[in-house]
């Protein structure tokens, strides 16, 4: 969903909020062009916990919503989780974190 007319000028993950979260948090990324998007959360050991978006998404202001779930539905443990967005040629990563 674009949230406004004006387009960003720059590929750019932002921190999640709430952070720390119990429950759920959000992501929030912005998009200058149309691009296929992959953004994946994965835990401290580097093993893939979620896939949260495999798709081309137009440009603008994205959010995706995490409710502390594996692909599988089991709710993840407390801790430091990585979400690594990867947008055509561009990556970025930050740190989340899970207190329950």
């Amino acid at each position: 969903a674009v949230s406004s007319t004006r387009l960003p000028g720059e590929f750019a993950l932002l921190q999640n909020y709430p952070n720390p979260f119990n429950g759920q948090t959000t992501i929030r990324f912005q998009l200058p062009a149309r691009q296929k998007v992959r953004l994946h959360l994965f835990n401290i050991r580097g093993q893939l916990v979620r896939t949260l978006l495999d798709e081309e998404m137009d440009p603008g202001y994205h959010k995706v919503t995490w409710d502390g779930r594996t692909e599988g539905g089991r709710t993840v443990s407390s801790g430091i989780y990585i979400y690594l967005i990867q947008a055509g040629e561009k990556k970025q990563s930050r740190k989340l974190t899970i207190i329950k």
